[in-house]
């Protein structure tokens, strides 16, 4: 019998920009390793739930802050991609920020 998989959601922070790290998995300890926090942080922090459609990759979103409001980019608002794939928004828009100082 298949164990029975969860959605595990954590909150995070990149370059001083909030994100929201997501994975699929079957137990806590899983999920710990996928997100690469501890145990105790799922535990006590992470949402876990039963939602979607389920991926294999750690994704990621944002919901909030200055990339979506200040630059204008609200078709990035809850939009779940690959955790690289933001990693690499957070970056350029961080590199152009700070450029001007």
């Amino acid at each position: 019998m298949k164990k029975e998989r969860f959605k595990y959601e954590i909150p995070s922070v990149m370059m001083g920009i909030d994100y929201r790290k997501l994975c699929w998995a079957a137990s806590d300890s899983e999920a710990a390793k996928k997100l690469e926090v501890s145990l105790y942080n799922i535990r006590n922090y992470a949402l876990k739930y039963k939602s979607g459609a389920e991926f294999e990759n750690v994704m990621g979103y944002m919901d909030s802050g200055r990339i979506i409001f200040e630059e204008g980019r609200k078709d990035l608002n809850r939009k779940e991609m690959p955790l690289e794939e933001l990693a690499a928004i957070i970056d350029k828009y961080q590199q152009a920020f700070y450029a001007g100082f």
